[in-house]
């Protein structure tokens, strides 16, 4: 935060991840830890950009993108990283700094619980705040603080970034807010609801989650979504992969706003379902799913179903590889037969 920002220099790691990804093994890179390597190379861009105004990002996912018992191994170095700027006065009265994941663990055995679904769609968000923004912007340093505990998205985050600048070189906040991303710098609505801020249903925590019952009801859903993957998702490939079915229903939940001014027709026309089946014929995969049951005035219901509102949460490993080139985006349904 310069006294006039003019230009921003922007820490682009890409490139350097990309010359570097040969020469990691196991989190090392030659007698290095990588997070070692990753957070050197981000000090060495602050510090050669010290007086001038910079914007970086440091993406770190080898420790903790498929289990989470590794990264225990950055501590000492991310630890080590926010005390260089803590303890150089000059970044610690100018930096502004996010630490931040982008979503929790989505294979772990925990990830087929409810806490386990709660913590992958909500990652973790801490921000420091230096003192000369605080005594610059006191209006946007106490939203900031406000915003605590209500619903965020990274569209906000975005767009707080945005703020950033624009408030460094205009002394303004870019005005261009809309409901799906709010700077934190504004005061965010406490009542802000998933649908205020463009979440689906089947990625929303804040439905309330009524707990159902297996029956016929519940076996004729898990049933139809299976029939789904057959019939629609692997329709081209079916001479590649193999029928499933549904071995068992895990979780079966009716979704409810809990927001009062939210139960509008729209559910009195419509009911959506939460689902976690096991399947049979590909290696038992797990999925969860969000369904929409339509309720027309002529009283025929109808299942909506949505490759989007669909999330595999076990691994599926080389199980689908006779279809990595020609279909990618169906590998998580596919158990090859050929």
């Amino acid at each position: 935060m310069s006294e006039a920002i003019t230009d921003v220099i922007i820490l682009i790691k890409r490139s350097f991840q990309l010359s570097t990804k040969e020469f990691i093994k196991a989190n090392c890179m030659g007698g290095k830890n990588y997070a070692t390597v990753n957070f050197d190379y981000g000090e060495s861009f602050a510090e050669a950009y010290k007086y001038e105004g910079f914007f970086g990002v440091l993406f770190l996912a080898n420790y903790s993108h498929l289990r989470t018992e590794s990264a225990q191994f950055v501590d000492q170095d991310l630890l080590k990283f926010l005390e260089f700027f803590y303890k150089d006065e000059t970044f610690k009265k100018n930096t502004m700094i996010f630490v931040m994941s982008d979503h929790g663990p989505r294979y772990s055995k925990n990830r087929q619980t409810l806490n386990g679904l709660l913590n992958e769609r909500n990652p973790f968000l801490s921000v420091f705040v230096p003192e000369l923004f605080k005594q610059r912007y006191p209006n946007e340093s106490l939203n900031l603080i406000d915003n605590r505990n209500k619903l965020l998205t990274p569209m906000d985050i975005n767009r707080t970034w945005l703020d950033l600048i624009s408030l460094e070189k205009t002394g303004k906040k870019n005005l261009k807010n809309d409901e799906r991303s709010l700077s934190l710098f504004s005061r965010i609505p406490i009542k802000r609801s998933c649908a205020d801020a463009g979440i689906d249903p089947h990625y929303c925590t804040c439905l309330k989650r009524t707990k159902l019952k297996i029956n016929e009801t519940t076996k004729y859903i898990a049933n139809q979504f299976v029939n789904f993957i057959n019939d629609i998702l692997l329709k081209k490939i079916q001479d590649k992969c193999a029928k499933l079915e549904t071995f068992k229903i895990n979780q079966a939940f009716l979704l409810e706003s809990d927001m009062l001014e939210h139960q509008t027709f729209v559910n009195f026309t419509t009911r959506k379902y939460f689902f976690q089946i096991e399947t049979k014929n590909n290696n038992g995969g797990l999925f969860e799913f969000t369904v929409t049951e339509e309720i027309p005035l002529n009283g025929l219901k109808k299942l909506i179903f949505d490759k989007r509102y669909i999330s595999r949460i076990n691994k599926y490993g080389k199980a689908a590889d006779c279809i990595q080139n020609s279909h990618p985006s169906l590998r998580e349904f596919c158990f090859c037969i050929i």
